[in-house]
């Protein structure tokens, strides 16, 4: 038992030098977190080796056996407050927590050398001595819980956070989707073709949005002077809502083309084509079609051949100029 002891007392010392540490001012988060792992190796060794004493002392000495069956169920639950005290620390808990491992750690052991040593028990009964010593390590072994109750109260539950914030996601996608509907149902006839054209791609309304802008009277003259402003948007719509080639809207179309095509080049000389592209192609279907309608878009095409050129020397940026060289 003296052994056992004296190896006990060396875990212990490491124990506490270790608790102490994880709240050093001059400790670094690696060095905190060293001293907790080491701090919970050295407490599990501990734990282990006060669970020999105890047997030590139960067996060759004398231990009332309500005392051993408490002791069977009060030392690991004293051994998972302590280890509960390293996280207390390691969080900014009170320093004086360290006073649970430190006090319950020589309680246990005192208790099993008086156990190995009857001649103490015509001093210090068993009956008394037992139930002293035993409800000293329940109340130490308690003092971390109300802490630790209510840290945990605190945390939110599993998936709380994500629930919450899907739950914030769609309310505001609802909100959103409320006002695009009632924005919708304020539309008329005397509405211009580019409000109409707000909710041709949306999936509720977009069909029925592409049917109103065909029946609209003013829809070729908003077309045209959409494109003047800068949208490029009746290129991409000029079948599904029936417009017209007309020289008027040539002439804008061709203006926005030119326009685009300055708005489109490089902001560095080392940018890649590819990722500016689709600024350019997604207009072919409306220039093809333009051009089948014999308008002319020489200036538009000359245009884009000089932006694109002066894009980095890619093959991606190469085969575009030959296409657009071929482009009818």
């Amino acid at each position: 038992m003296i052994v056992v002891l004296a190896v006990a007392v060396f875990l212990y010392a490491g124990m506490m030098a270790n608790f102490g540490a994880i709240q050093d001012a001059g400790s670094d988060a690696m060095g905190r977190g060293l001293a907790v792992g080491f701090g919970m190796i050295f407490l599990i060794a501990e734990w282990f080796l006060l669970a020999v004493l105890l047997v030590i002392g139960g067996v060759n000495g004398a231990m009332p056996v309500w005392a051993a069956m408490a002791a069977l169920i009060l030392l690991p639950a004293s051994g998972f407050c302590a280890g509960m005290v390293l996280f207390l620390l390691d969080r900014g808990g009170n320093s004086l927590y360290q006073l649970v491992p430190g006090l319950l750690a020589p309680m246990w052991a005192g208790y099993a050398l008086w156990a190995r040593l009857p001649s103490l028990h015509r001093v210090l009964r068993p009956m008394a001595t037992s139930l002293a010593a035993l409800l000293a390590v329940v109340i130490l072994g308690a003092v971390p819980l109300p802490r630790l109750i209510a840290e945990q109260a605190a945390r939110p539950a599993p998936g709380a956070p994500q629930q919450s914030g899907l739950r914030l996601l769609d309310e505001e996608e609802k909100k959103i989707r409320e006002e695009t509907v009632a924005k919708y149902h304020t539309l008329t006839p005397d509405s211009p073709l580019w409000e109409w054209g707000n909710f041709f791609n949306d999936p509720e309304f977009g069909a029925q949005a592409i049917s109103q802008a065909r029946q609209l009277t003013h829809r070729q003259a908003d077309a045209e002077d959409e494109l003047r402003i800068g949208s490029g948007a009746p290129l991409l719509w000029h079948d599904q809502i029936d417009l017209a080639a007309t020289p008027a809207f040539c002439t804008a179309a061709r203006g926005f083309l030119v326009h685009n095509a300055k708005e489109h080049r490089p902001p560095a000389p080392e940018t890649d084509f590819l990722a500016e592209k689709d600024f350019f192609t997604r207009y072919e279907p409306g220039m093809h079609w333009l051009i089948a309608s014999n308008c002319s878009l020489d200036d538009a095409l000359a245009g884009i051949r000089e932006a694109v050129a002066e894009y980095k020397e890619t093959d991606g940026r190469d085969a575009y100029l030959a296409h657009l060289a071929a482009f009818k």
